[in-house]
């Protein structure tokens, strides 16, 4: 080359590429569009807390969601197990008298939940929709918005609650009692989460703090390639999303590790290390007020060895829950934390195989301030809807509308109206306070 000839340009590198970036982006993602990518958590020692003078006596409730991905067989949860209709559909998967914990009426727990049942089990039974289908996807959306109806549906088109259908029923829990900017729910998986964005305070989606996250090698090297191409100045647009999130993301982190230390022993499962970071929330006296716990994306999906799978989640269910629930009684704690779990749908009455394909209505399963044994009417497997499925005789609106009621939030500022005149109603008699 030479002096009067100009410069070859040099590319830079190409940087990360756009599927990384959005993962990093969908981390703090919606804290950072609602504060400007700061988030925090206030403590009692924070300069400008956001309890009230005196409220230190009181503690703020906290509501844990505890989502059984993939859609929970409640057939194989409240066991109808002397129904002969239930062994003729189910000729080999059905639970006999001795798989299960008797509570009258030819119902009985799945014996796997014995230690949660000694600790007060409630379980709602009969929970759905009136319009089903049998999506996950479709689904997923109708429990992450809160409205039973269809997605296409003209009702679903306009927006009746604060922060309209862009926003989670968690995330407009989240918002109606928590204060602007505030990191008041938190979902314990990495990305970002439907259920809990909200519109006004601060909501995030974190995975296994246990240690650095950094620490994982594959991790490092995709935030270094971010943080170098971000350094760079002259970074693929598709970076500066993630700039924010990374703040985010940190602020979250940093604030993890002030939180005190777990105590207790949690069993070594996603669900028990889940379960052991959200104490450390409710015991820090944090700002968050709703903690979404995924355990897993379709793990309760049993298409096949149905058997097997569902007793193994069972037990993970089981386990986890007990520490968590003891934990919470050894600190006092225990009746200003509701848990509640959550299900797409259930499986068909009908077995297929070894496994269950998609089904319905299912059972929730709640602990804490509640009161324990059966609630609402199982569905009946004598009257099934025209696809062979369980007709689900509680729409999930008006669980919603009881959990809404725990945090002291009114169900029509949360919720759909029914028949677009009136809020789904808390379904009386479940809670103790």
């Amino acid at each position: 080359m030479t002096d009067d000839e100009p410069p070859v340009p040099v590319e830079p590198p190409a940087g990360p590429s756009r599927r990384t970036v959005l993962k990093w982006t969908a981390l703090g993602g919606a804290a950072a569009a609602a504060v400007g990518g700061g988030v925090w958590l206030a403590t009692r020692d924070d300069p400008a807390p956001r309890r009230s003078a005196g409220a230190s006596a009181k503690r703020q409730r906290v509501l844990v969601v505890v989502e059984l991905g993939g859609g929970n067989d409640g057939l194989s949860t409240l066991v109808p197990y002397e129904d002969g209709r239930y062994h003729d559909l189910r000729p080999t998967l059905a639970l006999d008298g001795d798989e299960v914990i008797d509570i009258g009426g030819g119902l009985g727990v799945n014996r796997r939940l014995r230690g949660v049942h000694d600790r007060g089990l409630t379980l709602l039974a009969g929970v759905g929709t009136a319009e089903p289908v049998l999506s996950h996807f479709e689904m997923l959306d109708r429990w992450a918005v809160g409205d039973p109806r269809p997605a296409s549906s003209a009702a679903r088109a306009k927006p009746t609650a604060p922060g309209g259908f862009g926003t989670g029923f968690l995330g407009r829990l989240c918002d109606a009692v928590g204060e602007p900017g505030a990191l008041t729910g938190v979902s314990l998986h990495f990305g970002d989460n439907a259920p809990i964005r909200a519109a006004a305070t601060s909501t995030v989606g974190l995975g296994d703090v246990t240690n650095n996250a950094f620490t994982d090698a594959k991790v490092a090297a995709e935030a270094r390639d971010l943080m170098r191409a971000m350094a760079r100045g002259r970074a693929p647009a598709h970076l500066d999303a993630a700039r924010s999130s990374l703040t985010s993301m940190v602020d979250v982190l940093d604030a993890v590790r002030a939180l005190p230390a777990v105590t207790a022993t949690y069993p070594e499962t996603d669900l028990g290390r889940q379960l052991a970071l959200a104490s450390r929330f409710v015991l820090g006296e944090t700002a968050i007020r709703v903690i979404h716990v995924p355990m897993g994306v379709s793990r309760f999906d049993t298409h096949r060895t149905h058997l097997r799978k569902h007793a193994d989640l069972m037990d993970e269910l089981n386990d986890a829950l007990v520490v968590f629930v003891d934990d919470l009684i050894a600190n006092g704690v225990a009746d200003d934390v509701l848990i509640a779990t959550t299900s797409e749908f259930g499986r068909r009455p009908e077995e297929h195989g070894d496994g269950l394909d998609h089904g319905t209505a299912s059972t929730m399963l709640l602990l804490g301030p509640t009161v324990a044994g059966l609630h609402g009417e199982p569905s009946s497997l004598q009257q099934l809807d025209p696809l062979d499925n369980l007709v689900a005789s509680l729409g999930f609106d008006r669980y919603f509308a009881t959990l809404a009621s725990w945090l002291d939030v009114d169900p029509a500022a949360v919720l759909p109206k029914v028949d677009g005149s009136r809020a789904p109603e808390p379904v009386a008699g479940i809670l103790r306070v």
